[in-house]
């Protein structure tokens, strides 16, 4: 009775609703629905996460940038179905939320690079912009409504070495997710991909032309690395591993 009751709770609650409740509430009751699906991510990626990994309930993931624990968050939908990961944000205020918020994760208020450094952080007035990348912080410095908060110098480690330390040993990495303001690459080229190998990975690619994006750098590197394009949403490319691809 109890689970007839809840089904048509979630039939009769209207959408806008349930998705405030679902931000600010701890209860996972549209996760348990299979009628269907609510997008936490700037541009709906992770509904193809959740159809592609539609029966884990426990899996790991990877977020790099991760930004905010629910607004655009391509793992909080993932979160609140049962699992767990690791989420690094250089931003400082941000990381005090994941540390409030995902506390079954863990949360590293770090950046990440190709080598171990102090960076200069360009904290913008729309946290979502904030970048180690002097020229990324130039070009939107220029534009209306946009500016620079604070400069901040943040810890930067490479992604396999990140990797090492905190990853489980026991876990594999079912997903990560990169959004790194123009540091994507950087971060790609930091990992040892013949280690760590996520079954499925979201990196941004904003400069990729769509009739010609085979040229785009970060392409033809995940494909060297064995990774197949699965799906496009907007600037986010979804690639999969060719190696591991059940």
């Amino acid at each position: 009775m109890k689970q007839i009751i809840k089904k048509a709770c979630l039939n009769l609650i209207p959408y806008k609703f349930l998705k405030i409740i679902s931000q600010y509430s701890i209860e996972k009751i549209y996760i348990e629905s299979n009628k269907f699906k609510i997008s936490f991510s700037q541009q709906g990626e992770d509904i193809i996460i959740q159809n592609f990994f539609e029966n884990k309930n426990d899996g790991f993931y990877i977020d790099i940038g991760a930004y905010h624990p629910i607004k655009y968050s391509n793992t909080h939908a993932l979160y609140l179905k049962g699992w767990k990961g690791i989420n690094i944000e250089p931003n400082p205020e941000y990381f005090n939320l994941f540390q409030s918020i995902r506390k079954r994760d863990l949360n590293l208020n770090l950046g990440v690079s190709d080598r171990n450094d102090m960076l200069t952080f360009y904290k913008f007035n729309n946290p979502a912009v904030s970048t180690f990348m002097s020229d990324h912080a130039t070009t939107w410095s220029k534009k209306e409504n946009f500016f620079i908060e604070q400069t901040l110098q943040i810890e930067v480690r490479p992604l396999d070495e990140i990797i090492s330390v905190y990853k489980p040993n026991s876990l594999i990495i079912d997903l990560m997710s990169i959004d790194c303001e123009g540091m994507d690459f950087l971060v790609l080229r930091s990992n040892n991909w013949e280690l760590y190998r996520p079954k499925m990975l979201l990196v941004e690619m904003p400069s990729y032309d769509n009739k010609n994006f085979c040229d785009n750098e970060i392409y033809l590197f995940l494909i060297a690395n064995n990774y197949t394009l699965f799906a496009i949403c907007g600037i986010t490319a979804i690639f999969i591993d060719s190696r591991n691809a059940g």
